[in-house]
């Protein structure tokens, strides 16, 4: 967007896209620009209660989608996502997040991608119109 558009009307969707997924998720979860246009949110839960993380990376889609700021024109986000459980290796789950992100990010705008083992992606979310 700011080779595009400039970097003003860059930051500006960068600031409302974080904005947006800070809206869309949890007090409890942590978001954090990962660099250039990427980020991580880790979805956190107590032991007791498994969170719908696909209904929450959803949600987030659709949010990005709905933003309207003068000036600034309409984009979308791309997800991949793993499931991380603590004795996992923390680099092998940003791994697999990052694959993910990718095949999502090749299969069009707008997609919310899960990793399974044997780099077997689920079929993407789709907002509709």
């Amino acid at each position: 967007m700011n080779d595009t558009y400039g970097h003003d009307v860059g930051d500006k969707a960068i600031k409302a896209f974080a904005q947006c997924i800070k809206e869309g998720v949890r007090e409890s979860d942590v978001l954090f620009r990962w660099g250039g246009e990427e980020f991580l949110i880790v979805l956190r839960n107590p032991e007791d209660t498994v969170p719908d993380i696909s209904k929450v990376l959803e949600r987030v889609c659709r949010k990005v989608e709905a933003i309207d700021i003068d000036g600034v024109p309409k984009f979308t986000v791309s997800i991949g996502y793993c499931e991380y459980h603590y004795d996992d290796d923390i680099d092998d789950a940003i791994k697999n997040a990052d694959t993910a992100l990718y095949a999502a990010k090749h299969s069009g705008r707008n997609r919310v991608f899960r990793y399974n083992s044997g780099l077997k992606m689920n079929k993407p979310f789709v907002p509709s119109a």
